[in-house]
């Protein structure tokens, strides 16, 4: 959890990345308080009576912003006076638990790191393909992909855990003119696809579509009716997605 750090600012506060479960009454709550209050990249989730209510106006001046936040299984209550952009709640977005490795917060209660964060879990942690990767707004914070994801644990670009892969991909050359390619790792073979996205995360091109078996695959990619840009390209193993990479064409 995040605060402001002027001192002098005793009814303002600012959460980023913070996750609230399992509360007694609410996750993200307004608690009275009518200063400012911003929200960055927060995800909520079974809480008794709401993941986030802050729905009594502001005093004069005071600001409220909620962004890149994510809520499963409660209706978000946010006040028509916030500054929204990229929240779960707002369309296109149709948050289930299919979008999360685990919806499980049992792992969450144990011990913590020395650094005092969560232990190593898949808790809350998107899935691959769901629509909630990648669909942020920029805040100036870290993030991997093309865009920041959307709640508090950002996605590992070069991969996900899975038996069936490495989490090692390369790219070669890169920035690529025309032709390149890619070496990765499979524990176990089938039916590869590679495509590649747009920083709109739309499909321009398939590379590749092959049966491949287990281990060093190395993939040549036709980069030459691609315009100059920066793209991701994702592979998927059997239907499932297990890889991406940045792949700048030209010189940015």
């Amino acid at each position: 959890m995040g605060g402001s750090d002027d001192k002098t600012l005793k009814h303002n506060f600012t959460l980023i990345k913070c996750l609230a479960f399992k509360n007694k009454t609410k996750g993200f709550d307004q608690n009275n308080n009518k200063g400012s209050m911003i929200l960055y990249n927060c995800t909520g989730h079974n809480n008794l009576v709401a993941d986030y209510r802050i729905n009594q106006v502001l005093e004069y001046g005071k600001i409220l912003v909620v962004k890149n936040c994510v809520d499963l299984g409660k209706i978000a209550e946010i006040g028509n006076f916030a500054e929204q952009a990229k929240n779960s709640w707002i369309p296109p977005f149709v948050v289930t638990t299919e979008d999360f490795r685990s919806n499980d917060e049992v792992p969450a209660y144990g011990l913590r790191r020395e650094d005092g964060e969560l232990p190593d879990i898949d808790y809350m942690h998107l899935a691959p393909g769901s629509d909630l990767i990648d669909a942020g707004v920029d805040l100036g914070l870290p993030y991997n992909g093309i865009s920041p994801d959307l709640g508090c644990f950002e996605t590992i670009i070069t991969g996900v855990h899975s038996p069936g892969f490495s989490m090692e991909i390369c790219c070669n050359p890169n920035p690529v003119s025309d032709n390149g390619w890619l070496r990765f790792s499979l524990n176990t073979g089938g039916r590869c696809e590679i495509r590649l996205y747009d920083i709109s995360s739309r499909c321009i091109k398939t590379l590749a579509d092959k049966i491949v078996e287990a281990g060093e695959q190395h993939i040549n990619i036709n980069m030459s009716d691609v315009r100059h840009g920066l793209y991701i390209c994702r592979i998927n193993l059997n239907q499932s997605p297990v890889l991406s990479v940045k792949i700048v064409k030209g010189n940015l």
